[in-house]
């Protein structure tokens, strides 16, 4: 097929193809479309010139609203008169800092908000209060972006108790009932990934999921998470536990080169995904403290009402500060104890 007189190539900086310009004139008017092939192109071209001709009305693409044209929209109506103005742009801040402020709306879901909300709590350490301020931000601005018609469904969005409530630790019951039906779901991948959250207290996204064949050192059973993946921009080594190990030894034997991620099969959406599916499967559906991070904050936990010296959480949990491990402080009841028996001697 002829290329269309009204057709163009969009080329990028390396001269490749990234899309194609259909321009159309008729008796002094214009309209441009675009489209991602040749073919589809000269179909629009087709159509718009018809349309055109014959005078039928055209549809026009709605325009696509980013997080920063819903609160530009907020701000100018609602915002700026308000006396509390100043807050409301710090809580809106936050959102725009985690979620970037060239999101398309339509691309904010739950899962993406659930993720938010874990950050806040776990990296941020924001009280209940402090995050449902957050999120009513949030709200606010994609409900302006429904209500003027650039959004089509707003995600739901979880409110929570203000009642300065610990965050949420699996037991080591609940833990054995979630691993038990990935097993029996034959969820191999997500059984061990579980664990390897669990044991080793690695940020599911930010370092699990990019951990690669060559992290792995088998002969001094040792993980090297990089700092690269790391919100500490640092480093760190941890060890196997005996239940981890041998999970991760087949993991390395399947790999094709030890230069690819060890967990290639997954992607953040998926153990979202069966992580929920899970969830509801076990009884545990409308919980909604219990997601991926609460592995991370349980093994933390867990060393801390084993004693495990306080400087060395900070280096295996990759805490930039100390503080953020001490509120893992009061767990190790033993602490005192022993500091009794020292002034003893």
């Amino acid at each position: 097929m002829a290329r269309g007189t009204g057709i163009s190539a969009n080329k990028n900086e390396q001269g490749e193809i990234v899309s194609w310009k259909v321009d159309v004139t008729h008796e002094g008017k214009r309209i441009t479309s675009t489209a991602y092939n040749e073919e589809d192109a000269e179909l629009k071209y087709k159509e718009l010139k018809r349309s055109m001709v014959l005078g039928l009305p055209i549809k026009e693409k709605k325009k696509d609203w980013k997080l920063v044209d819903a609160f530009n929209s907020v701000w100018d109506e609602h915002w700026q008169y308000d006396k509390s103005s100043k807050t409301s742009l710090i809580n809106y801040k936050t959102c725009e800092d985690f979620f970037g402020k060239n999101i398309l709306l339509k691309d904010l879901d739950e899962e993406l908000i659930d993720e938010f909300i874990e950050h806040c709590k776990i990296e941020h350490q924001l009280a209940n209060s402090t995050i449902n301020r957050k999120l009513a931000s949030l709200s606010k601005v994609l409900k302006q972006a429904k209500n003027k018609n650039k959004l089509d469904r707003k995600p739901y969005i979880p409110f929570f108790k203000e009642d300065g409530s610990r965050e949420r630790v699996l037991s080591k019951e609940e833990e054995a009932v979630f691993l038990k039906q990935a097993s029996e779901w034959n969820l191999n991948t997500i059984h061990d990934f579980s664990v390897l959250l669990a044991d080793g207290g690695l940020r599911p996204y930010e370092e699990a999921l990019n951990l690669l064949g060559t992290d792995i050192n088998l002969h001094t059973n040792t993980i090297l998470v990089r700092g690269v993946h790391s919100k500490n921009s640092k480093p760190r080594t941890i060890f196997m536990t005996e239940r981890l190990r041998p999970l991760i030894e087949n993991r390395v034997k399947l790999l094709k080169s030890k230069k690819d991620k060890l967990f290639d099969d997954l992607t953040k959406y998926s153990y979202i995904h069966y992580f929920k599916k899970i969830k509801r499967a076990i009884g545990l559906g409308n919980d909604d403290t219990l997601v991926p991070y609460t592995f991370r904050h349980t093994c933390c936990t867990r060393m801390a009402e084993d004693n495990v010296h306080l400087l060395k959480m900070q280096l295996w949990m990759g805490h930039k500060s100390i503080q953020t491990t001490m509120r893992y402080a009061h767990l190790g009841t033993m602490n005192l104890i022993d500091c009794a028996k020292a002034l003893e001697k």
